[in-house]
């Protein structure tokens, strides 16, 4: 079980490693289209578009190192009106809650990104970017947080003990 943790540790770091790159690559973008179009008069077509995509990747390829790390949405004023114990069932509660979530979520984008690029269907814009790309940034991301979710599930149920 060790080497899985090590996989799911190892994923979830290089996907957040990943969306910092990609945040990186919409501030250059954009700030270099606002020069090219405001100074030059000759904005980049594709700017966009890719920033968009880039978009998809940032907000979900974090989310599981977001929750390994606890940084996800909280509640502080319920934890501190529950008692410990029963804080600790309703974050197995939450957690499950959330797996089942990001498991239909990887399952239905599994299937739609099987359908895009079977189909070969692209954006309808100048730049024509294959919509495999976005939705396997979806399964990606979302598919990371549900190995971690499992994880998370099982260490807070072996907690309740």
């Amino acid at each position: 079980m060790k080497i899985l943790g090590r996989i799911n540790d190892g994923l979830s770091h290089t996907l957040f490693i990943g969306a910092m790159i990609g945040c990186f690559g919409i501030l250059v973008i954009i700030v270099l289209n606002v020069i090219a179009r405001y100074i030059f008069d000759a904005p980049f077509y594709w700017a966009e578009e890719v920033a968009a995509v880039l978009m998809v990747l940032v907000s979900l390829f974090p989310a599981a190192e977001l929750w390994r790390r606890g940084s996800h949405i909280n509640f502080e004023i319920v934890q501190k009106a529950l008692s410990a114990s029963v804080w600790k069932k309703l974050q197995v509660l939450i957690c499950l809650v959330t797996l089942v979530f990001a498991g239909v979520l990887t399952w239905q984008g599994l299937k739609a990104t099987h359908l895009v690029w079977v189909r070969d269907m692209k954006e309808p814009s100048l730049l024509g970017t294959p919509l495999w790309v976005p939705y396997s940034f979806l399964v990606l991301g979302v598919g990371a947080l549900f190995f971690r979710l499992i994880a998370s599930l099982r260490a807070g149920i072996k907690n309740l003990k």
